[in-house]
């Protein structure tokens, strides 16, 4: 309680009643210095309230009061929040997955020796380019050379065959001529002869034997004409004979081109297995060539991928062997059959090498974009609020300088299956962002964090971290 005679209680009792201290109130002993102080405190204190009472209107003061408070609690809400502002911008949905693999020629040929015998002459080595075409061995081919001249020879007797038998078929067509004539004669002759019997200018019996002599050239030219038949089917024979041994004698001479060995593409030896004077057998290898005109790349993606790649989709391969460069590529096989344990699927991409850089083994990075995914609005998950009614809102900033307001906007959300609060959404789990389907546009000016919680209609003030 104030004391009544302490000069705190004189000056709050003024300013209550506007009148003046009793003219004969009787001074206070002498205080202690501990009291000094507090009435000097006191006397502070109360001189801050004479102030506000000499400006308040006596008429009104509990009213004042009362409207001062509204004010300043008016003044509190309306005072305008700092917020950090991002415009939104389109980019691309991380949807670039990256493999590595190993480079090997499109085509890899093993040239091997067709022939038996003693290596003569090796033409090329590892690294040499080589075309289709050229001499890459020579192999010893005297043995061959030997088994031509011996089927050329028995070709030649065959043939020899053949003419005899056309000489044969000759002569006798000429002895079936020489029938002919000789039975067209006697056949006259019994006519005749059987004319003069029936006149009786010759006998019964000459008449017969001139039928007979007839009758003995008709079958003399059946005999000739049989064997003429004989003679033609002997030579068919004889040519069917020289046709096989002919056959043989190509093959023969093949088998003597294959003591040459040539290159059959375009490429580059990749190895070289034998040198001069190795003895090989038929089927053994002596280069492996590779065209490297067109390189793959096989890279193994997961079974949960394989709806994300089709066979001629646009890959990027960059190589640690080219550093800096870039590479475009496609898939041209996806093996129908994955690895059983690791779930793997074998994928072949091939591109295209024209100058011949490229060689085997080198290591390769393989880039594959998702053809499923699309450009899109993605945006900080600290951007994201819930309303009322439980759905995301983003609020964006609307004003200009003098006056810029934040403006609750309802937001779409990509794969938003679940509920709104437990914010599902197509979440990037690098840098916690979500993706807008549909409710902001490219250029609005969203919040993304503010210092207080927002309401529609906030008075915002943009912090110094805001995007422009």
């Amino acid at each position: 309680m104030t004391d009544p005679a302490s000069p705190s209680a004189t000056v709050l009792g003024q300013c209550s009643h506007r009148s003046h201290p009793h003219p004969d109130r009787r001074p206070a002993p002498h205080p202690s210095p501990w009291r000094l102080w507090g009435r000097l405190i006191s006397a502070l204190v109360i001189g801050g309230v004479i102030g506000g009472c000499a400006t308040a209107n006596p008429g009104n003061s509990d009213q004042s009061g009362r409207g001062g408070r509204g004010d300043r609690a008016e003044a509190t809400t309306d005072q305008p929040v700092t917020v950090d502002v991002a415009i939104v911008q389109i980019r691309p949905a991380d949807n670039i997955t990256e493999y590595t693999g190993t480079t090997q020629p499109a085509r890899v040929v093993s040239a091997k020796s067709r022939v038996d015998g003693q290596v003569l002459m090796m033409t090329v080595d590892a690294g040499d380019v080589v075309y289709a075409g050229q001499v890459l061995a020579q192999i010893d081919d005297r043995l061959l050379l030997g088994e031509v001249d011996e089927a050329e020879a028995e070709l030649g007797a065959r043939q020899a065959e053949v003419e005899k038998a056309r000489f044969d078929l000759a002569e006798t067509q000429a002895r079936v001529a020489e029938a002919i004539v000789a039975r067209d004669r006697a056949r006259a002759d019994a006519e005749r002869f059987e004319q003069l019997a029936r006149e009786g200018a010759v006998s019964q019996q000459q008449a017969e034997i001139e039928r007979a002599t007839f009758e003995t050239a008709q079958q003399t030219v059946f005999a000739i004409e049989e064997q003429v038949s004989s003679r033609e089917r002997t030579i068919a024979t004889a040519e069917q004979r020289v046709a096989a041994q002919a056959a043989i004698v190509d093959r023969t001479r093949e088998r003597l081109s294959y003591a040459t060995v040539i290159s059959p593409l375009d490429g580059v030896v990749i190895d070289r297995v034998v040198e001069s004077g190795d003895v090989v057998r038929t089927g053994d290898a002596l280069l492996e060539l590779g065209d490297f005109s067109t390189v793959q790349v096989q890279i193994e993606v997961a079974d949960r991928d394989r709806d994300k790649i089709e066979l001629g989709q646009p890959v990027k391969l960059q190589l640690d062997a080219f550093p800096g460069r870039n590479f475009a590529g496609r898939i041209d096989r996806i093996f129908p059959i994955a690895d059983p344990v690791a779930r793997l699927i074998p994928v072949e991409i091939s591109l295209s090498d024209p100058r011949g850089e490229m060689s085997g083994g080198l290591l390769a990075r393989v880039s594959l974009t998702d053809q499923s995914k699309r450009q899109s609005v993605v945006i900080p998950r600290s951007a994201i609020e819930v309303s009322a009614d439980g759905q995301p809102v983003v609020f964006v900033v609307q004003g200009n300088d003098r006056e810029t307001k934040a403006i609750a906007r309802p937001v779409t959300l990509v794969d938003a299956g679940r509920s709104a609060a437990s914010r599902g959404t197509r979440r990037d789990p690098v840098d916690d962002t979500v993706e807008i389907r549909s409710g902001l546009v490219p250029g609005d000016a969203y919040i993304v964090r503010s210092a207080e919680p927002l309401r529609d209609g906030q008075p915002v003030r943009r912090s110094f971290l805001s995007d422009s």
